[in-house]
């Protein structure tokens, strides 16, 4: 029986991520941002450098805003970012840059992602509208 349960678990865990499992809201449990996910390919993902609380941004907090393109292959979220903004931070990624992150483990309520030894883990969010880049930059 046991044996069975191993099986079982390390079947499940050995599917890659899909497309529908990985679209929607998805928010930092670190409370530094959120990502969305597109079920038509586009993202936007929106990071701060001070944790949000109740949607206050804190006074002076380094904010990122990306957006672009988003596909899933091999275990890997690959972010295709077209466009980058910031406000009160000056080391932004460069727009065409390609981002891929190792999704260590995604189910219908969370997601664990990795890059360069970087872990950041999500939970779903509600679907909201997303921000605008004028929102950022007159923030």
């Amino acid at each position: 029986m046991i044996g069975i349960l191993i099986i079982v678990l390390l079947f499940r865990h050995s599917r890659p991520p899909s497309h529908e499992l990985l679209a929607g809201t998805w928010i930092q449990q670190d409370s530094l941002g959120a990502l969305v996910l597109r079920p038509g390919g586009k993202f936007h993902w929106r990071m701060y450098s001070q944790r949000v609380q109740n949607e206050a941004i804190p006074e002076g907090a380094g904010q990122w805003l990306y957006e672009g393109t988003w596909d899933v292959k091999d275990g890997l979220l690959i972010l295709s970012i077209s466009s980058a903004n910031a406000r009160n931070a000056t080391n932004v990624e460069a727009a065409g840059t390609i981002d891929r992150f190792r999704v260590v483990t995604v189910d219908p309520r969370n997601l664990e992602m990795e890059k360069e030894g970087v872990t950041t883990r999500f939970h779903r969010g509600q679907n909201r509208s997303p921000p605008k880049v004028q929102d950022l930059i007159t923030q």
